[in-house]
């Protein structure tokens, strides 16, 4: 894990994260509420903006362990969820919300939780769901050419 997040810079930006739900899961997501999130993948838009920037925001999302606070909507879904890659974006450019409009409007994009990781914004959600790992990779690579990119699994 180390060798991985030393890739990772502690500069404030943008991230997806390309997530794998082998079964179908009914999950309670904090004040959202109960959802039936099905087999499958997912995609779900961030920031980091605090304190350590994208190293320690994707630190957190890495760890996967029963014991982490759940404080984010993503943190309930993680728990569930493997994740495969890791797209970012140094910088304060407010694209966050942009990348989860411009996810959502793809032709295959299911909206599984509505205002999922959305809560502080006016966003639909920044979470989605796609048929396949192609095409969910297709539609987050599509969002800009200066992603950094870092593959986890398989």
């Amino acid at each position: 894990m180390a060798v991985f997040l030393e890739q990772i810079p502690k500069k404030p930006g943008r991230y997806v994260l390309l997530l794998w739900l082998a079964k179908s899961t009914p999950l309670r997501a904090g004040a959202l509420g109960q959802y039936a999130f099905p087999r499958g993948w997912y995609t779900y838009v961030g920031s980091a903006y605090g304190s350590g920037g994208l190293h320690a925001r994707l630190k957190r999302h890495w760890r996967n362990d029963q014991k982490k606070a759940l404080h984010w909507h993503i943190d309930y879904l993680r728990r569930a969820c493997a994740l495969r890659e890791i797209w970012w974006q140094t910088g304060r450019h407010g694209k966050e919300c942009l990348w989860g409009k411009r996810l959502s409007q793809m032709p295959q994009a299911r909206i599984i939780a509505p205002r999922f990781g959305s809560s502080d914004c006016r966003c639909s959600t920044h979470l989605l769901s796609f048929p396949n790992k192609n095409f969910a990779k297709s539609c987050a690579l599509g969002l800009t050419d200066t992603m950094t990119r870092l593959l986890i699994g398989l």
